[in-house]
């Protein structure tokens, strides 16, 4: 049932009732759910790839900075036609250009 998956993705993306954090799993489990048409699953993956991407970037919440894939994350975000991630993946790029520039 769609519930299922949601408690599931819940959990894992949060870490909750003992499960350990597993964002990557959260995303594949609504990834699966997007294949089956779920449109609510379409809004909380755009959302979690979002917020996911944004701690890689930064390098927080216990994630180690990855830029590469953090626009990964936000490309595929901005793909399913979230205009906040297309804005998002701009500051990325430019931040990466400047750190670039000042190395």
């Amino acid at each position: 049932a769609a519930s299922d998956v949601y408690k599931r993705q819940d959990m894992l993306y949060y870490g909750k009732e003992g499960i350990t954090r597993d964002i990557p799993r959260a995303i594949g489990i609504l990834r699966e759910a997007v294949g089956l048409g779920d449109d609510t699953a379409k809004r909380n993956l755009v959302t979690i790839l979002i917020n996911y991407s944004v701690m890689l970037y930064n390098g927080t919440d216990g994630f180690e900075r990855d830029t590469k894939s953090a626009m990964e994350l936000c490309i595929e975000a901005a793909e399913l036609g979230d205009q906040n991630a297309e804005e998002i993946l701009i500051s990325m790029v430019v931040g990466q250009l400047l750190a670039d520039i000042h190395n």
